[in-house]
């Protein structure tokens, strides 16, 4: 560690060790399954559902969750397919661990993000059978970005924004039809020209509405409205057009 750490590399991929399914797994066993067929390769995949399964519900997030969600990253990295059945279970699973854990690694949420990203995109135009909460995400982003001056206001992990906005934009599909209004309704008090607070509102408003509810329409001309109040300011303008 201490040689290591001299480099500024080390991470918590570096220091914990890599097990699943209770034996010492090598980085490189999950690659040599580029060859296997389909149905092998589907097997494995269960197994991996399998293990986010109990490490979530036993919240070993450190070591079983990690393990297997980086196994499923490299599933997917050699194109095998993920079956909608498996995509729909871990899904949950992790919005929830990453969302409602108290605590949890920003290494963790991070790379748990990029992951849980990739799951929630559509395959064909077609969405996951499941629904998710807007308030825990929108309350995880406000805590690490807007929280008290009495807290750190720049997250340790570097990227973590990224990733939770890659996450946001698939998630808000699968917010329910009235989130939209929720969301509004917790937003509209901030939404003063006299406070900065307004520039959050409205970056909120522009990575979390619901973009395929049928009545995002009604919200267009109070959005246009409010772009008005601020003039010469470039990324006022650009989130609009977000």
């Amino acid at each position: 560690v201490g040689r290591e750490g001299a480099t500024g590399r080390v991470d918590v991929n570096t220091l914990l060790p890599t097990t699943i399914m209770g034996k010492q797994v090598e980085r490189g066993d999950f690659e040599r399954c580029a060859g296997t067929s389909q149905e092998k390769a589907n097997e494995l995949c269960w197994q991996i559902v399998g293990e986010i399964e109990r490490g979530v519900k036993e919240k070993d997030f450190h070591l079983r969750t990690r393990t297997a969600i980086h196994a499923l990253q490299r599933h997917m990295d050699l194109k095998h397919i993920v079956p909608v059945a498996a995509r729909t279970q871990v899904a949950p699973l992790l919005y929830t661990a990453i969302t409602e854990t108290e605590d949890l690694d920003q290494l963790l949420i991070r790379n748990f993000c990029k992951v849980l990203a990739r799951i929630l995109k559509p395959k064909d135009g077609v969405l996951l059978p499941i629904e998710l909460p807007w308030r825990p995400l929108y309350q995880l982003i406000n805590c690490n970005y807007f929280g008290k001056a009495r807290t750190p206001q720049t997250p340790l992990c570097r990227n973590l924004g990224g990733s939770l906005v890659a996450l946001a934009r698939q998630a808000r599909r699968y917010f329910n039809d009235a989130a939209n209004d929720e969301m509004m309704a917790e937003l509209r008090p901030l939404c003063c020209p006299q406070d900065m607070s307004i520039l959050k509102a409205q970056g909120f408003m522009s990575l979390l509405l619901k973009r395929t509810n049928a009545d995002v329409m009604k919200y267009v001309e109070e959005a246009m409205g409010m772009w008005t109040w601020v003039v010469a300011y470039y990324d006022w303008d650009l989130l609009w057009t977000a």
